[in-house]
């Protein structure tokens, strides 16, 4: 891979260091609802950074997990109202998040996005020991 020359500047004392610049990171997102069609969302946001290739890429890669954590978040409250809209269905069966994905694509989406990402809702029926206790006769 060919590196770009890096831009530096020279400060009183002589001392060389890169100059910095500043990039912008953005992200869309389509989130497809049941009910409603699509959302569509788009979040942006700029970072000063030294300006060599691996400052430049090292922030572009932490800004983009970032903005899309942000996302997941706002998403997160549709996905819960989407569980709890189907507890009684999610309560008989023994893979309760498996289930949810196959049939929600607002939950699916949100699991594809952030699959480490802790969904109290979901968390409380996978606890529950009536399910537990049903799922495992």
């Amino acid at each position: 891979m060919k590196r770009e020359p890096e831009i530096l500047v020279q400060l009183a004392d002589e001392t060389l260091v890169p100059a910095l610049t500043e990039i912008t990171v953005s992200v869309k997102a389509t989130v497809p609802l049941l009910q409603y069609g699509n959302i569509e969302m788009f979040v942006s946001q700029k970072f000063t950074v030294h300006d060599t290739l691996d400052a430049r890429e090292n922030t572009t890669i932490m800004g983009l997990t970032q903005l899309k954590r942000h996302i997941a978040e706002i998403v997160l409250p549709l996905a819960e109202a989407e569980i709890l809209s189907a507890r009684h269905h999610l309560l008989k069966e023994a893979h309760p998040d498996v289930w949810m994905q196959q049939r929600n694509s607002v939950y699916r989406w949100l699991r594809v996005a952030q699959p480490d990402m802790t969904i109290p809702a979901m968390d409380a029926i996978i606890y529950d020991e009536s399910r537990i206790q049903d799922t495992a006769k």
